[in-house]
Parts: C-alpha cells; sequence; structure tokens
C-alpha cells in the first residue's frame, strides 16, 4: 500500500484489489470506513489495515498484519 494516511476510492481498489465500483457500493452500504473530507470520501490506510484485519479474523484466517509494500519481505515460501 502507499505511505499516504487517507486514500482515494480508486487507491482502495487497487490495494484491496477490487473495482472502483465495488468499493464505492460498499462504502455506501457501510461495510468500509470512510472518512469525509468536505464532499471527499477518503479511507484512512490504517482503518483499512485494521478492517481487513477484521475480516480475515472474521473467516477464521490467521490475520496477517499488512505492512506497506516497501517492508513486505520478497521471500517465497517453501514447502
Amino acid at each position: 500500500m502507499t505511505d499516504r494516511l487517507l486514500l482515494t476510492i480508486a487507491e482502495t481498489a487497487e490495494a484491496l484489489a477490487l473495482s472502483p465500483r465495488m468499493v464505492g457500493y460498499m462504502i455506501a452500504r457501510g461495510e468500509i470506513p470512510v472518512l469525509h473530507v468536505g464532499r471527499a470520501a477518503r479511507v484512512p490506510a490504517d482503518w483499512l489495515r485494521h478492517w481487513v484485519n477484521e475480516r480475515a479474523a472474521e473467516a477464521g484466517t490467521p490475520a496477517a498484519q499488512l505492512e506497506p509494500s516497501h517492508q513486505r519481505s520478497t521471500r517465497r515460501k517453501t514447502g
């Protein structure tokens, strides 16, 4: 993800590997937390990470702490 504090709908969609239309729909339904700055809807990056981790926990999947892409390891799992 980016180092930005607030993400646009397009940036949020890219981070979640979803379409901007789907993200807009999910925001309108209150599924993805959003902060309004004037008339602009922005998703705080920390809120998005927390939201993803909550969804993973609900699914029974270990919630990996999301890291900015520049901090991710490039090692591959073996086995």
